[in-house]
């Protein structure tokens, strides 16, 4: 298992795709679907391409995992599915590369965040995002006399485009069929179990920026929800008080978090919420 480099930060940054959405970056996977990468897949008969193509432009939206989940139990084609699946991870790859960094949006609160955030003592950036955003953003804070980059680390979990590999798929308990256990993201080969629910509790502010907490994602977060909601206002040894922020995509995908939140604390949002220092705040268009 990989170790952190520390277990206390004052900062511990959580960033999903919404980040990138905020900065202004085309990476939906709405975006990918869309794309002339994706058409080449499919001009060769890549099955599980034009599945993803079809469920897109019938409900002009896609939840590409939970397609992988519904592709594993009704494809016809299950002699093609792996080498189809990992054409589609290569194609996906490719599509990111061709993004452009050089039009930040610099008033998002995703940029003024970061610049805020690098000038903390301790920094830890957990990026589930493939992109180089992150990279790129550091490259440009970096000159700030006020930002000392040994204060900060930086993990991928999901790989990237600098790896040259990702991590796609769905969560250990999805129901798929058993021969398609290359879907689930913890036997992938680059898969890296990182523990990192001691930096969560530890850290003075935990901040999610653009992240869904969503059910392919649970499994690392789901023992620190546990202990936020096992404080007490005299805490058992070794919890203690969380201080959460959390920033989300205007009302309706708020009520999205909420309802992840309410499933990984056994439906005990209100005692999350009472307990804790918790604070929501609204990323505007």
């Amino acid at each position: 298992m990989s170790e952190l480099k520390k277990t206390r930060y004052q900062y511990v940054l959580v960033i999903g795709n919404g980040f990138d959405l905020d900065l202004g970056l085309p990476t939906r996977y709405s975006d990918f679907i869309k794309s002339s990468c994706l058409d080449e897949l499919c001009k060769k008969d890549n099955y599980l391409a034009n599945h993803l193509r079809e469920v897109h432009d019938v409900k002009n939206w896609i939840d590409v995992e939970e397609e992988l989940k519904n592709y594993s139990n009704t494809t016809k084609n299950p002699q093609t599915f792996l080498q189809d699946y990992k054409a589609l991870c290569i194609s996906l790859l490719t599509y990111l590369r061709t993004i452009k960094y050089d039009s930040l949006n610099i008033e998002s609160q995703a940029y003024k965040l970061i610049g805020i955030i690098l000038k903390a003592k301790d920094v830890l950036i957990i990026d589930f995002n493939y992109t180089s955003t992150l990279q790129n953003l550091i490259k440009i804070f970096v000159n700030d006399p006020t930002i000392e980059q040994q204060n900060f680390e930086h993990i991928k979990i999901h790989g990237g485009i600098e790896e040259g590999d990702i991590i796609f798929g769905v969560e250990d308990n999805a129901r798929i069929k058993k021969e398609h256990i290359f879907l689930k993201k913890s036997a992938n080969k680059i898969f890296k179990p990182i523990n990192f629910n001691l930096a969560l509790e530890k850290c003075d502010r935990l901040v999610f920026f653009g992240h869904s907490l969503g059910a392919t994602d649970h499994m690392y977060f789901k023992d620190y929800f546990t202990n936020a909601i096992a404080y007490q206002v005299t805490p058992r040894i070794g919890l203690a008080k969380q201080n959460i922020i959390l920033f989300h995509y205007e009302e309706e995908n708020y009520y999205r978090l909420m309802s992840e939140l309410d499933t990984l604390t056994y439906n005990n949002l209100k005692k999350l919420r009472q307990i804790n220092d918790f604070q929501t705040i609204e990323v505007k268009k």
